[in-house]
């Protein structure tokens, strides 16, 4: 593509990774690549384009099967493609408008390679397709505008991605043993699997981890950075990681990866090892949205009939962090939400959170996981009452009075209690949490 005014001595500029279109006919769709270089050039990250491309590809395909022109969309154009949009029953509503919003605005760019016609406008403007502008009110005293359009759909309660269970992540290994394919990917797809429960990674963070980064955490006492997306500039985090985990990793990169890497530098000539520890079969960096494809296709292979996710193993992983503090706080009396606040401060430094405002369900999970290791702690009631009546049967030939009166006390309530209650602490006012922040 041509090169920024900043490259002087270059009238071209590379672009690796950057998906192109094309219409379902295999005509290349001009358009909306020329749409995707122009965000390229004002600064746009490659994997954000890529998604962008991911977006109006789906609008690409529903204009060609209504035989529709990118010059003809208009209003009723832009309805019919939301009511079909609905009708496949594959996204939220949140997520159809914004499906909608990226048509709008790649329209809004391509009007103004036409002359004298407008395609996106206000009311009076005599567009094609018709916008309204609200503004709303943001921290500081902000304002945003925001574009709306009569084709979006009523915005749905978010679905709750809850954490991963340990027999699901097993079942995955398992299938990364047993599935079809090269050893190499065996070895990667598992080390992925088990490095994200250990961390709580991002997708897009995995992908950046590089070979030098793991050796590093080798001689540094398991402690791997890793580049936290969602924030400006990627700053690095450190997160401690198991011996075992580290020891997985290398073996993962001085035998299996190290095989593949050599198959290709005898293929291709000049080949050169760009150092990302996860790599694809060719030896390019891996992309966030391949290692959801990666999940999907063990879950097949595990016949697991439940969600599975990257980002489940995320959930886990911070679930069992705020698990860990509050198991070490050792109290059995009420902890206070600023307790509570400190702990997911504490959590935020290792998972890359920004804020703790998202992350209070993670409290109520964490408490989830302490009954439930509870229940499976304390054995059943009817344990101890039969216990309490081998005591009874035992000492009911002695003639301490006293001690067999203590012990039918203690087996007359044993008898009214179906389980033994949890002794967890709990949050005083869990309902005011939001005063934390």
């Amino acid at each position: 593509m041509p090169g920024f005014n900043k490259l002087a001595n270059s009238m071209r500029w590379s672009a690796p990774g950057l998906r192109a279109l094309y219409w379902p006919n295999g005509v290349i769709c001009w358009q909306v690549n020329v749409y995707l270089l122009f965000c390229r050039r004002s600064g746009k990250a490659v994997s954000t384009i890529n998604t962008y491309a991911s977006e109006l590809s789906i609008f690409v395909r529903y204009i060609y099967s209504v035989g529709t022109r990118i010059e003809d969309v208009c209003d009723d154009v832009l309805i019919d493609y939301s009511d079909w949009l609905v009708s496949r029953g594959r996204g939220s509503g949140s997520h159809i408008n914004r499906l909608i919003l990226r048509v709008i605005t790649f329209l809004q760019w391509y009007q103004h390679l036409i002359i004298g016609r407008y395609l996106v406008g206000g009311v009076g403007q005599g567009a094609q397709v018709t916008v309204s502008i609200l503004s709303k009110g943001m921290y500081r005293g902000a304002v945003r505008d925001r574009v709306r359009h009569h084709s979006m759909v009523p915005i749905s309660i978010p679905r709750v991605v809850r954490p991963i269970s340990t027999a699901v992540i097993s079942n995955l290994l398992d299938a990364c043993y047993s599935a079809s394919g090269s050893n190499f990917k065996r070895a990667r797809d598992s080390c992925i699997i088990i490095l994200m429960a250990d961390t709580g990674i991002r997708r897009e963070e995995l992908t950046w981890i590089r070979c030098e980064d793991v050796a590093n955490a080798t001689s540094n006492g398991g402690i791997v950075q890793v580049r936290t997306s969602k924030r400006r500039g990627n700053p690095y985090r450190e997160i401690p990681i198991s011996g075992s985990t580290v020891r997985k990793l290398v073996e993962y990169l001085d035998v299996s990866r190290a095989v593949q890497l050599r198959k290709l530098k005898r293929k291709i000539n000049n080949f050169k090892d760009e150092g990302w520890a996860f790599c694809t079969l060719s030896g390019k960096k891996l992309e966030p949205a391949s290692v959801t494809q990666i999940f999907s296709d063990l879950r097949k292979d595990a016949k697991i009939e439940e969600r599975v996710s990257p980002h489940m193993l995320r959930h886990r992983y911070i679930t069992l962090q705020v698990v860990s503090r509050l198991r070490s706080l050792n109290t059995s009396s009420s902890i206070g939400v600023e307790a509570i606040t400190t702990i997911l401060s504490r959590v935020a430094s290792v998972s890359g959170h920004s804020s703790i405002d998202s992350m209070w369900r993670y409290v109520d999970w964490a408490y989830e996981e302490l009954e439930q290791d509870s229940r499976q702690a304390y054995p059943s009631s009817r344990e101890a009452f039969e216990a309490a009546d081998r005591i009874l049967e035992a000492v009911s030939a002695g003639a301490d009075d006293e001690l067999l009166k203590a012990l039918r006390i203690v087996r007359d309530i044993l008898a009214q209690n179906n389980s033994i209650p949890v002794g967890n602490p709990s949050i005083v006012a869990h309902s005011l949490r939001g005063r934390a922040v």
